[in-house]
């Protein structure tokens, strides 16, 4: 089981990746929860047989989600700082 980790600028862009993840890959666990500092982000957590490429792809065909591209990494969320790769995208 492959571990991802990325932020979403709102629960709309989560939403719209959790289903995306769970239509490509029946065997998907995604958790969510709130930025701590009060804003709309979502901090989210992917453990799926998915690949890093096919969650790229994924995140991709969703409109404006740069933040969830730039900031997804292959670790579990404790370990990821969230700042995005402005070079990805």
């Amino acid at each position: 089981m492959n571990i991802y980790s990325l932020r979403a600028e709102c629960m709309a862009d989560a939403d719209k990746l959790k289903k995306l993840v769970n239509a490509a890959c029946a065997v998907s666990e995604l958790s969510m929860k709130a930025n701590a500092d009060g804003l709309p982000d979502q901090e989210i957590e992917i453990r799926t047989e998915l690949i890093f490429d096919e969650v790229l792809s994924l995140i991709r065909a969703i409109p404006d989600g740069h933040v969830m591209l730039q900031t997804l990494e292959a670790v579990p969320l404790a370990e990821n700082s969230l700042e995005r790769d402005y070079d990805r995208t």
